[in-house]
């Protein structure tokens, strides 16, 4: 998968998820939010659906979903490296997740064995946001589903929407630990390319960086 492919896939996945998970409340949204104004190619989107698209992506919701795991994605990251560029010695307190990600994206960029191997990782990157988007989505309409329940009473739609979203939030974390996990195998295999082929690079990486 391409990078940009990615990253429209990042971009319209929150959207996407709201449309699917808010269809049983759809008729007691307002009319003004689910008016078709917003056309693009042969899709029209709701007003709602762009609004909430914006919001997802300024407020950062997705990584507030994802912080657990992409920490844990992260950790392995910058222990394996340290590990491999600094075997007798103890990490750092100045060898931060940021600054070893600075470096293992500086070997993909730079390897092409390793951007080989990124591609796949992206797809699989793909599928992990899209578990985390979910989360925060079906929480958010969960949130909604029972608000509309406690104010207006918990009629049959509300009540479809709240098992459906109920379902999808919880579910989504199993799906993302597996997704996390294999994540890190992939990851496992462009750090093993490191370790065996370019290890005096990042050992002099590291003391350029002051480590």
């Amino acid at each position: 998968m391409e990078q940009t492919t990615l990253k429209l896939v990042r971009l319209l996945a929150p959207g996407f998820l709201l449309m699917l998970l808010i269809e049983p409340l759809v008729g007691r949204l307002p009319t003004a939010l689910t008016a078709d104004n917003f056309p693009i190619e042969f899709v029209k989107f709701p007003t709602y659906v762009v609004v909430f698209v914006f919001v997802y992506a300024a407020f950062g919701l997705r990584r507030l979903s994802n912080g657990l795991f992409a920490r844990q994605i992260d950790q392995n990251i910058k222990d394996r490296l340290w590990e491999i560029g600094r075997p007798s010695q103890n990490p750092s307190p100045d060898w931060t997740s940021g600054k070893a990600m600075q470096v293992f994206y500086g070997f993909v960029d730079s390897d092409e064995s390793l951007k080989l191997k990124a591609s796949n990782i992206r797809f699989n990157g793909a599928l992990w946001t899209t578990a985390a988007d979910g989360r925060a989505v079906a929480l958010i309409v969960l949130l909604i589903s029972l608000a509309y329940g406690v104010l207006i009473g918990f009629y049959e739609d509300i009540l479809v929407a709240i098992a459906i979203n109920g379902i999808v939030f919880v579910s989504s974390f199993f799906v993302s630990l597996h997704l996390t996990n294999y994540h890190k195998k992939l990851g496992g295999e462009q750090i093993t390319y490191i370790q065996m082929n370019l290890r005096d690079k990042l050992s002099e990486k590291l003391t350029v960086a002051g480590f």
